[in-house]
């Protein structure tokens, strides 16, 4: 399936706006796993554009919601998101909407690739694609928080609370700490994000769900956190078309500062 191939470069030295004060790169990885809000700005009259003629050349961001996360030993890292949005189908002779899938990357390196697809919102056929590179020193790209990170949450009934009440409530997990815990790996693979919605199941546990949904799959995290602090997690990740399931994960965390789940409030 064809997509849409954005880079957008940023200088390792960029800042960004927070609170009242600026953040470099390396920093923005910090503040998303640790409770802060983060969204980005891509100004399209300052990139170089390759897109089709039916795309209309409009500015465009979005908060960065949910996302994988990879800490390698040596510093490095990637945050890979996604976010589904409607256009307008004229561009395209459609009396309906357009289906927007933009499924991006940040790294350490200052690089931010983003890949867009635009599909028949009937239909969900594919329709176009292209690509736009964006650099942070032309004024192509800019990243923002609107909050300071969040204070750690480290026990049921405060996460029950903060939920209960409003509270902007995120969370950040490292599944290699998880067990089972496979060896063969180094660095931290995980999510963060924000906890969009949740239930109580039957016994009175908390749940939600996450997902980072792409063109040819959507990876899917159920989780559970139980009222010992313990929290059980099944990863998957789902083919849209047939809904066919390419492999599950169950994994065993602990809730806290010293655990492998971390909980934040803001």
């Amino acid at each position: 399936m064809a997509t849409i191939h954005i880079f957008v470069v940023f200088a390792v030295s960029c800042l960004v706006s927070v609170s009242g004060r600026t953040l470099n790169i390396t920093e923005l990885i910090s503040y998303f796993t640790h409770g802060a809000d983060v969204g980005y700005r891509v100004a399209i009259d300052k990139c170089t554009l390759n897109l089709p003629q039916q795309v209309a050349k409009y500015s465009f961001g979005d908060v960065i919601d949910n996302a994988r996360v990879y800490f390698a030993n040596n510093n490095d890292w990637w945050i890979h998101f996604s976010t589904r949005r409607y256009v307008n189908g004229s561009h395209f002779n459609i009396t309906g909407p357009v289906s927007r899938l933009t499924e991006a990357f940040f790294t350490d390196r200052g690089e931010a690739d983003f890949n867009l697809s635009d599909f028949d919102g009937k239909t969900g056929r594919l329709l176009v694609s292209g690509n736009i590179n964006c650099k942070a020193t032309q004024g192509g790209v800019h990243a923002t928080t609107s909050t300071n990170k969040g204070k750690e949450i480290t026990t049921f009934a405060d996460v029950k609370a903060s939920l209960g009440i409003g509270f902007n409530v995120r969370y950040h997990v490292n599944i290699l700490k998880c067990n089972p815990n496979p060896q063969q790996f180094t660095g931290t693979v995980g999510w963060a994000g924000r906890i969009s919605s949740h239930r109580l199941n039957i016994n009175g546990d908390i749940e939600f769900t996450q997902y980072v949904e792409l063109p040819t799959a959507t990876f899917v995290m159920d989780v559970t956190l139980h009222k010992d602090r313990n929290v059980t997690l099944y990863v998957d990740s789902v083919v849209p078309d047939t809904r066919r399931s390419t492999g599950l994960l169950r994994k065993k965390c602990v809730l806290g500062t010293a655990g492998s789940f971390h909980i934040f409030k803001v």
